[in-house]
């Protein structure tokens, strides 16, 4: 089985870091672009390692998710809410939008 070397994929890592940090909310921007590429770094060697050519599958088809999932792991470890509580604050963020749209204002809590 031919080896992949992983280190030809080092900017589709930083590519992914980058736009997943772009992509954070305000309250999670704390975490550091290094950190999300160390993950991914992680990710990345990781589907080398399981990577199978012999399936037909593009080796980048195979890492992306893989990279990605490994940021994801790293976010949600440092997120001490739980998925309840984290649902629950979009679904409050989104009543807010739709009740200032309704009232043209910002809504309060009456």
């Amino acid at each position: 089985m031919p080896a992949v070397d992983p280190a030809s994929y080092l900017g589709l890592v930083h590519y992914l870091a980058r736009r997943m940090h772009r992509r954070l909310p305000a309250s999670r921007r704390d975490v550091a672009r290094d950190d999300l590429l160390q993950a991914g770094f992680l990710g990345l060697l990781e589907a080398g390692r399981a990577w199978d050519p012999s399936r037909g599958v593009p080796f980048v088809a195979f890492a992306r998710p893989r990279i990605v999932g490994a940021m994801l792991d790293l976010l949600g470890g440092l997120d001490a809410s739980t998925k309840r509580e984290r649902r629950s604050r979009r679904e409050r963020g989104a009543t807010e939008v739709e009740l200032a749209g309704r009232l043209g204002r910002t809504p309060t809590a009456d």
